[in-house]
C-alpha cells in the first residue's frame, strides 16, 4: 500500500511582511550603497569644479549685493559705474570704521551723578589737635630745650628789616635838622614820626644788602616746626605724648547725638606738627562705628575745648586755635595738609555733605586699590590706601636715595636719617628733588573708591558758654560737626563706549554702505575655503600625474635594461 504525501522539493515560501514587503536588510544595504554612490558622485563633481565655476555659484547665491551688482551688470559701462560706487562706499566705510576703533581705544568714560537718600549714615572720624605741640610747663625739662636746639624755639626779637627801617628813618631825621643826631628836638621829631606814621619796614628792601639777607632768612614758624619734627622723630611715643596737651585737660565737654561722651571715646594720634592729636570715632579703637539717623546739630558731635593758651610757645604756635580734620573713618588724619583751624572765643559749626566718588580701573582711568610701592602709613597705622599718603612715602624714598636723608614732616622710613634744615647743601638737595617727583604720580594712582566730605563752616559768638573759671575769649572753643542732610551724592565713572557698542556700530556701517551682515561674512569664508580647496586639489592632481609619469618612465627604463641584458 503506497501512502501519498504532499511533500515537494521546493522550499517553503518566505513570510512576507505586509507592512514592509521589502526585507529590512536588503533595504538598508541598497540605501547605503545608493547614498555612498551619491556622496562619491557629489564629491567628485565638487572636485571637478573650476575656480570660475565656483565664483559663478558664489555670485548667484551670496547676499553681498554690492558685488552682485558689479558682476551682473548688463554691460561694461554699468559695471564700471557700480565698481566706482562700491570703491567709494568701501573707502568711506574704512574711514568710519577707523573713527569707531579710534574712539573705542581712547577708552572714553562718562560721569554719572546721583543723589541718594538714606535712613542712617556712618559718622566720620573727627580729629582735633591743640595748635601748640609742647606745653610751656614741660618745655624746660624736655629734649627740645637741649643746648643744640635751644635757639630754634625762641622768638626772634631783632629783625634786620626792622632795624634797617629805623636806621633809615633816623638818617632822614638827621638830614632834616642837619645835625649829628642826639638832640632833643631831633629825638622828639623821630618819636612823633614813628608814632603817627609807624615804620614802613618794606622801605628797608631798597638797600641791596638788607634785601639779600631778608630773602635768605627762613620763616621762624617753619624753622621751629622742622626742629620740633626732627627732635620728635627720635623720641619714644609715650614720652613725646607727655610733653603735649592731654585729652583730659583739652576736652571740656563732649556730646554725640544728645548723649554724653568722654576722653575714653578719643584715640591718641601723634602728629609731626601739632603734637598730641585725638580722634573721635577712630577705626582702631576696638569700638563699633557710629551712625547718624537725623541731620542737624542735635544729632551730631558737639565739643568744648580748652587750648590752655598760657602753655603756648609762640615760636611753634603764634596763633591760639584748634586744628580740626573731619575725615572718612579708616583714613589717616593729615591735619597739616587737609585740616582747618577754629579760633578761640567762638563756636564753629561744620555742616557736612558726603560725596562718594567711584573711579574706573585702567585702561579707562588710572585708579587702584593699592600703590605700586609700600605705603608707610598703611603699614604702621593700618589705614586704607590713599593717594596722599602714598605720595608722601614715594617722596621720602626719593629724598633718601638722592639726598641721603628724609624730611621730618613725613613718616620716616627705616634706616634713614633726618635732614638738617640748617644745612644749606641738604636743603638745596631737598628743593632740587621736589621738581623730580613726577614719577610719584605713576607710583601712586588715585583710589577707586573715595568719600569726599564737603564742609560748610560758620562761626558765632561764644558768650553763651558762661564763666567756668576759664577765660572763654582766650582759651575756649566750641565745635559742632553734623550732617546737613541725610543724603549723599554719588559720582561714578562709567564706560562710555564698550565692545558691544563698537560691534553694533561697525555692523551698522557694513550694512549701510555695502549691505553686509554676519551671514555674508560666513558666505565669504565658505567661498575662500572652497577656492583654497580647489587650488589645492588641482595642485595635488598635477603632482599625482607627474608622479605617475615619472613611475611609468622609470618602469620603461627598467624594461629596456632587462631586454638589453
Amino acid at each position: 500500500m503506497r501512502i501519498r504525501t504532499n511533500s515537494s522539493n521546493k522550499p517553503p515560501s518566505p513570510v512576507v511582511d505586509t507592512v514592509n514587503p521589502i526585507p529590512a536588510i536588503a533595504f538598508a544595504s541598497k540605501s547605503k550603497n545608493k547614498f555612498r554612490a551619491m556622496l562619491e558622485e557629489q564629491i567628485e563633481k565638487d572636485r571637478s569644479l573650476t575656480v570660475k565655476e565656483r565664483f559663478d555659484i558664489f555670485i548667484s547665491e551670496t547676499s553681498f549685493t554690492a558685488l552682485t551688482k558689479i558682476c551682473k551688470a548688463g554691460n561694461i559701462f554699468k559695471q564700471i559705474i557700480w565698481l566706482i560706487l562700491v570703491l567709494a562706499m568701501l573707502s568711506w566705510l574704512c574711514i568710519q570704521c577707523y573713527w569707531l576703533f579710534e574712539k573705542y581705544f581712547s577708552y572714553p568714560y562718562e560721569v554719572k551723578i546721583e543723589l541718594k537718600s538714606i535712613q542712617k549714615m556712618e559718622f566720620p572720624s573727627v580729629t582735633v589737635c591743640n595748635r601748640n605741640p609742647i606745653r610751656q610747663s614741660k618745655f624746660k625739662s624736655s629734649p627740645f630745650n637741649a643746648e643744640p636746639y635751644r635757639g630754634l624755639f625762641e622768638v626772634w626779637q631783632n629783625s634786620p628789616l626792622y632795624d634797617k627801617a629805623v636806621n633809615m628813618m633816623q638818617n632822614q631825621t638827621k638830614e632834616k635838622y642837619d645835625g649829628d643826631g642826639g638832640s632833643s628836638e631831633e629825638d622828639t621829631y623821630l618819636m612823633s614820626k614813628m608814632k603817627n606814621n609807624s615804620i614802613n619796614v618794606w622801605s628797608a628792601l631798597s638797600d641791596p644788602v638788607t634785601a639779600a639777607a631778608f630773602y635768605k632768612t627762613g620763616d621762624q614758624e617753619m624753622v621751629a616746626s622742622f626742629g620740633y619734627a626732627t627732635i620728635a622723630s627720635e623720641i619714644d611715643e609715650s614720652e613725646l605724648k607727655s610733653y603735649g596737651h592731654q585729652i583730659e585737660d583739652f576736652l571740656v565737654s563732649c556730646r554725640f547725638r544728645g548723649m554724653p561722651c568722654s576722653p575714653q571715646n578719643f584715640t591718641f594720634v601723634p602728629n609731626v606738627k601739632y603734637g598730641n592729636c585725638f580722634t573721635f570715632n577712630a577705626f582702631n579703637n576696638s569700638q563699633d562705628p557710629l551712625y547718624s539717623t537725623y541731620s542737624g546739630p542735635l544729632m551730631g558731635l558737639s565739643l568744648e575745648l580748652n587750648v590752655q593758651q598760657h602753655e603756648y610757645i609762640p615760636a611753634l604756635a603764634p596763633d591760639a586755635a584748634v586744628r580740626v580734620l573731619v575725615h572718612t573713618r579708616g583714613t589717616f588724619p593729615a591735619l597739616e595738609d587737609d585740616g582747618f583751624s577754629i579760633p578761640v572765643g567762638f563756636m564753629t559749626s561744620v555742616g557736612l555733605k558726603v560725596s562718594e566718588i567711584t573711579r574706573l580701573t585702567p585702561p579707562h582711568a588710572s585708579c587702584a586699590t593699592e600703590g605700586k610701592i609700600e605705603n608707610l602709613y598703611q603699614t604702621r597705622y593700618g589705614v586704607i590706601y590713599e593717594k596722599a599718603t602714598c605720595t608722601k612715602t614715594c617722596q621720602q624714598n626719593i629724598w633718601k636715595e638722592k639726598c641721603g636723608c628724609v624730611v621730618p614732616l613725613y613718616e620716616k622710613p627705616e634706616n634713614s636719617s633726618m635732614c638738617d634744615c640748617l644745612n644749606n647743601e641738604e636743603e638745596a638737595c631737598l628743593w632740587e628733588q621736589m621738581d623730580q617727583m613726577q614719577e610719584c604720580e605713576l607710583m601712586c594712582p588715585n583710589s577707586c573708591l573715595y568719600d569726599y566730605l564737603d564742609y560748610k563752616i560758620k562761626h558765632s559768638s561764644l558768650d553763651f558758654m558762661g564763666d567756668d573759671g576759664i577765660d572763654s575769649d582766650e582759651n575756649l572753643a566750641k565745635l559742632e560737626v553734623y550732617f546737613r542732610e541725610m543724603m549723599y551724592e554719588t559720582i561714578e565713572q562709567q564706560k562710555a563706549y564698550e565692545s558691544q557698542n563698537l560691534i553694533s556700530d561697525v555692523g551698522g556701517q557694513l550694512g549701510l554702505w555695502l549691505g553686509l551682515s554676519a551671514v555674508t561674512i560666513g558666505e565669504m569664508f565658505e567661498f575662500i575655503m572652497a577656492i583654497f580647496k580647489a587650488v589645492t586639489a588641482k595642485a595635488v592632481r598635477r603632482r599625482n600625474r607627474e608622479t605617475a609619469v615619472e613611475s611609468l618612465e622609470e618602469c620603461s627604463r627598467r624594461l629596456s635594461l632587462q631586454e638589453f641584458k
